[in-house]
């Protein structure tokens, strides 16, 4: 306390100080836990060589932190270290760091660049989400996954290079990057989640498609009359979310699914061909479409899941398959004009008769 700080046994547990700017001083080898956490006046930290470890949250809130000094020494950076440490610029991460763990830098505004260090193999969920001034990240050929939410909201970011060590790229890991105008894949890319390009409408073809791997992530055209190109086997979570100017949508043969709330609010939509491939209709997929008429669901659809045609108000006809088993809560809920066309006495016949929806024979 006698010098604004206290460290137990080697570890740096809370800083107390008036300094703006910080040294750390010889022998910590630890950062505790939320050990400067929210001391905005803090402008500069210099953290000794032997420090191994920065705990959890141990920058978070500083405000003003604009230069952190990390040792050689340094393996490990704990969740959500530098959170909201709004006005650091550059960080200089040494090439011995194993882990960086996820929102490490959470809505770091000002963080520019990046250059991960070799000894990193995963980029850990949400570690740069909401960087809007990150123009420049380098992917080293060690990693070989990204996570989910990783470079989230980064609106900055015009150009990544993915190298071909990985593998997977989780939920929504670039999602919201407008400003990504290049972003190739490399073949070992073999897990790829249909919503990691989400809103990267600098990603757009001429059509307005954000396709990548055969996943079609958003939708940024013009055209009110949609024809999907062949080659497109998924149809990404909320890709044509609130798209109110679409009027008509056209699913290619080989597409076999359609993603959680892929459609929804498209209050325009009038009709959507659906080809015999799909197998799979997510939650909310037409939750208040609210010009669409009718709709003839394949056979090889299990499941109608929770709220997919919620609020489709001008809804007659939805022609079920024996192969629907499931159908959850709220799926045809605030459809006043429905009614469902299956065979007698089939799953769906029976979900209907209980659940009071108007029902008829195909």
């Amino acid at each position: 306390m006698a010098y604004g700080y206290s460290v137990y046994y080697g570890r740096f547990e809370k800083y107390y100080g008036l300094d703006d700017d910080v040294i750390i001083p010889d022998g910590v080898t630890e950062i505790g836990e939320e050990a400067f956490m929210d001391r905005t006046r803090v402008t500069s930290v210099s953290v000794p060589e032997g420090v191994t470890v920065i705990g959890d949250r141990a920058f978070c809130g500083c405000s003003n932190l604009a230069s952190v000094s990390l040792p050689r020494s340094l393996r490990f950076i704990g969740e959500g270290v530098f959170t909201h440490c709004d006005r650091l610029a550059s960080i200089n991460l040494p090439d011995r760091v194993e882990k960086i763990d996820k929102w490490a830098f959470y809505h770091c505004s000002a963080l520019a660049s990046v250059v991960l260090p070799d000894s990193v193999r995963e980029i850990e969920a949400a570690v740069f989400m909401f960087c809007s001034g990150l123009t420049s990240v380098t992917i080293p050929g060690s990693v070989t996954k990204i996570g989910s939410s990783a470079f989230y909201g980064c609106s900055g970011l015009t150009s990544v290079a993915i190298p071909d060590s990985v593998t997977e790229i989780g939920h929504a890991a670039f999602d919201g990057c407008t400003g990504l105008v290049s972003a190739d894949l490399p073949e070992s890319v073999r897990i790829l989640d249909e919503t990691a390009f989400r809103g990267c409408r600098g990603l757009a073809d001429g059509s307005g498609f954000v396709i990548r791997n055969g996943i079609l992530f958003s939708y940024h055209g013009k055209n009110p009359e949609v024809i999907i190109p062949d080659g497109v086997t998924v149809i990404g979570a909320e890709s044509f979310f609130y798209r109110k100017h679409v009027t008509s949508v056209f699913l290619p043969d080989g597409v076999t699914k359609i993603g959680f709330g892929v459609f929804n609010q498209c209050s325009s939509l009038a009709s959507v061909r659906i080809p015999d491939s799909v197998t799979e209709i997510g939650k909310s997929a037409f939750e208040k479409c609210e010009s669409l008429v009718s709709v003839s669901v394949p056979a090889g659809v299990t499941k109608i899941g929770e709220e997919t045609f919620y609020g489709c108000t001008n809804l007659a006809s939805v022609l079920l398959p024996d192969s629907v088993t499931e159908i959850e809560h709220w799926a045809f809920e605030k459809c006043p004009k429905l009614t469902v066309v299956c065979t007698p006495h089939s799953y769906a016949w029976k979900y209907c008769l209980d659940h009071r929806i108007p029902v008829a024979a195909v």
